[in-house]
């Protein structure tokens, strides 16, 4: 019974051990999702920007069609 107690408690501890290595890996690729989350949200803001802008341009261009 000790000998099994030894084996769980060692097993237990290079669970916490393998825990210890990950946990920073996956805040890091929590980081990088928010990141290119943020990103994507911000080019289709700015494509959408330039959609108008060439809506607008198309407008004056249009203006000056002989």
């Amino acid at each position: 019974m000790n000998e099994m107690s030894i084996q769980i408690t060692t097993a237990t501890g290079e669970q916490s051990n393998v825990v210890g290595e990950i946990s920073p890996h996956v805040t890091a690729i929590a980081d990088i999702s928010s990141t290119s989350s943020q990103a994507v949200q911000q080019t289709s803001l700015d494509c959408g920007n330039l959609r108008d802008m060439a809506v607008r341009l198309n407008e004056l261009v249009a203006k000056f069609k002989i």
